[in-house]
This record gives C-alpha cells, sequence and structure tokens, in this order.
C-alpha cells in the first residue's frame, strides 16, 4: 500500500498593530503558535484554542487562510507513523499581550523577514516564499 495518512494542524502567523509577527522559541527551534484539531473541532475553534493556549491570546482582529503546507514532521502513533499537513492562517489580534505555555521558551516580535530566517530550519520552502509575498499583499 503506497498510501499515507496524514494529522491536520493549524498554525497562525500573528501580526500586531505595530506590522510585527509573534515568533516562538522552542528548546531547539523557532516556531508560531498552533496545534492539532480535537475529535469534531471547528477549524477556527481549534486554531484559537491552539493560539489561547500556546500564548494567551484570544481576541482577533482579523483570521483569513493563507496555504495548506506539507510538513516534513512525522508522528508516531501507536500503529505507525502519519504524516502532517498544515493549514497557515494570517491573524491579527486586539491585544499583543503573550503569556507563555511551557510548551515554549521565549518569544519575540520579529519583521517578516526575521521571522522567514527563524522558520527557516522547519517550514517548508514554499511556505516562506508565500509569505514574503503575503507581507507585502498585506502590507499595501
Amino acid at each position: 500500500m503506497n498510501e499515507d495518512c496524514f494529522h491536520l494542524g493549524l498554525k497562525a502567523l500573528i501580526r500586531n498593530k505595530e506590522g510585527l509577527f509573534l515568533i516562538l522559541r522552542a528548546k531547539n527551534y523557532w516556531d508560531i503558535p498552533g496545534g492539532r484539531i480535537h475529535k469534531e473541532e471547528p477549524l477556527l475553534n481549534a486554531l484559537k484554542r491552539e493560539v489561547f493556549e500556546e500564548t494567551g491570546i484570544y481576541q482577533f482582529l482579523k483570521i483569513e487562510p493563507i496555504q495548506l503546507s506539507l510538513s516534513n514532521i512525522r508522528i508516531t502513533t501507536s500503529s505507525y507513523d502519519v504524516g502532517l499537513i498544515h493549514y497557515f492562517y494570517f491573524c491579527e489580534v486586539k491585544d499583543p499581550s503573550v503569556t507563555l505555555s511551557d510548551e515554549h521558551i521565549s518569544y519575540e516580535w520579529s519583521s517578516m523577514e526575521q521571522l522567514i530566517e527563524r522558520l527557516a530550519q522547519e517550514a517548508p520552502k514554499e511556505l516562506l516564499e508565500k509569505l514574503s509575498h503575503y507581507e507585502a499583499k498585506t502590507t499595501s
């Protein structure tokens, strides 16, 4: 059987009023807020829940889909391993105050250029390319 199984994860590219983007530091890499969907949970509810759990942010001014990307991450389950597809969303937030969960050790608000540089280790190249164009589209 050549078919693969995947989990769907959601990721939030969060921009504050100053035009800076939230990036989170885990032990060995940089990331943006997100996680996987619970059974029967609507996508936007899952995105908001994950962002709140990881950052304490709960008020959004805008949420808009950006792109689906196949991750290079594999997840081991009890029976087999599965791939991971991320659905990336652009989010503008009302209150940019951050309260980190224990999943991350620090955070920073950065320019899109800095964010792309930090995510380059983990993120798919096509996503990074899209983000560089996406910033120009959202700021004009």
